[in-house]
């Protein structure tokens, strides 16, 4: 018998809930009620919303040596318009069996935000194993940000005449460090990595419109925050006026600490060690480049991505 959470649902009373059905046979499910809702105190802080869209729950590796549940919703809000202002949300919680009943129960006792980009919704999850010990593979949904943060996005009609819209982003593994969800790229995304075009790179850095850029911040040993942020901009050739300066990301960098960026035509992507990641769009113009601005204690590599052979 499989004991599995349903779709969404919204309650009369505006809660979001995750029912419960166990399962003997994929064409017979048997309802066995509502399993946890947004009135949870964990849950009303972490992962606020009137429907909890594409529930998920997988066993992920923890830091301390064991193994954590983490549970996963898209955050649903009627006056979204596909904005989906709360995003992606998680809870990290303990799984064990009712002894009477013989169901499962969830009790989340944390959470937080499980992208940190305007532009990434409803996520999948494949539970996976390496060994004894449990994994877990995500893929996101870049959808498309017109507007967005003051970033300059796609309108209708230039979606219309691309004739595509939205993208997948790499995959992702999620564990649990120190009590928080953090998230990284699969390992097997190095394979995409082709010629290296900069090699510890300092101050202002030209990237390629398909690029991934590892930036390490050396900083000095106190643990002080390095001085100015890390920049990713669009800028036009000329370098002209800031009308001609697009920022899509930036960000402190502390001493020691990596990240590393994926940019894929108009998808960006920023994975910070030990955190989750950032998921944007971002739309080159005719005549416009990436370029990387590192504060003056960090450095940077940069490969152009490919296809592997």
């Amino acid at each position: 018998m499989l004991a599995t959470p349903s779709r969404e649902r919204a309650l009369s009373d505006g809660r979001a809930a995750l029912l419960l059905y166990t399962v003997e046979s994929l064409d017979d499910w048997k309802y066995q009620g509502i399993w946890l809702t947004s009135a949870d105190p964990v849950a009303a802080v972490h992962t606020p919303a009137e429907i909890w869209e594409c529930p998920q729950l997988v066993q992920v590796p923890d830091s301390s040596g064991g193994s954590a549940w983490v549970m996963m919703f898209s955050l649903w809000l009627s006056g979204d318009d596909h904005e989906h202002a709360n995003g992606v949300g998680h809870l990290i919680g303990s799984l064990s069996v009712d002894p009477v009943s013989g169901l499962p129960v969830f009790v989340p006792s944390s959470g937080g935000k499980s992208d940190l980009g305007r532009d990434f919704y409803a996520p999948q999850i494949v539970q996976l194993s390496y060994g004894s010990s449990p994994a877990a593979l995500l893929w996101g949904w870049a959808n498309e940000g017109p507007g967005r943060d003051g970033r300059r996005g796609r309108t209708q009609e230039e979606i219309d005449d691309a004739g595509w819209s939205g993208v997948l982003t790499h995959p992702r593994l999620l564990s649990v460090v120190d009590g928080a969800l953090a998230v990284s790229p699969a390992p097997e995304v190095v394979a995409y990595r082709g010629a290296a075009v900069a090699t510890d790179a300092v101050g202002s850095v030209v990237v390629p419109a398909f690029a991934e850029v590892l930036v390490t911040g050396t900083g000095v040993s106190s643990g002080a925050v390095t001085s100015g942020d890390v920049e990713l901009v669009l800028v036009s050739g000329s370098e002209g006026d800031s009308a001609d300066r697009q920022v899509v990301c930036s960000g402190s960098l502390a001493p020691g600490e990596e990240l590393r960026i994926f940019i894929d035509a108009s998808l960006v992507e920023v994975y910070r060690s030990g955190s989750v990641a950032t998921t944007l769009r971002a739309y080159p113009a005719p005549g416009e480049e990436w370029q990387l601005t590192l504060p003056g204690d960090a450095t940077a590599d940069v490969w152009e991505l490919t296809l592997p052979e």
